[in-house]
């Protein structure tokens, strides 16, 4: 049974791949870029080499290719964490057309990734 302290049990948000042009607007009103690494319902990562202090507040716009075409989103971001690499911002919360954005291309990446083993119904079993 995991420790009170190992939190590797707990679920988390679904993942996608997602390379799109980043941009946020820190406090003060200076504008940073990057790339995304990847996207879920609950955040973004950025590749960037802007650090920012974790809580920060940023207005993050992202252009994202979904199956409509072209989107431009604007959303809130608090600055969740940071690394070598970037910033990976955690959404405070997604207006209803950013979270179907969002959505289609997680949804869309997990479908992709299934392969047909891992849809097929599971062999008969003789009883």
């Amino acid at each position: 049974m995991p420790e009170e302290s190992d939190k590797s049990h707990l679920r988390r948000a679904e993942r996608a791949p997602l390379k799109a042009a980043v941009s946020f607007r820190v406090p003060g009103g200076r504008l940073a870029y990057g790339w995304s690494r990847d996207v879920s319902l609950k955040g973004i990562y950025v590749h960037t080499d802007e650090r920012e202090r974790i809580g920060t507040l940023c207005q993050v716009r992202m252009t994202i290719r979904g199956p409509e075409g072209i989107v431009r989103l604007e959303v809130e971001g608090q600055v969740a964490r940071y690394d070598a690499g970037g910033i990976a911002f955690q959404f405070d919360a997604l207006p209803d057309d950013a979270r179907a954005v969002i959505a289609g291309v997680v949804e869309g990446h997990l479908r992709d990734a299934l392969t047909p083993a891992d849809s097929a119904p599971p062999p008969l079993t003789p009883a």
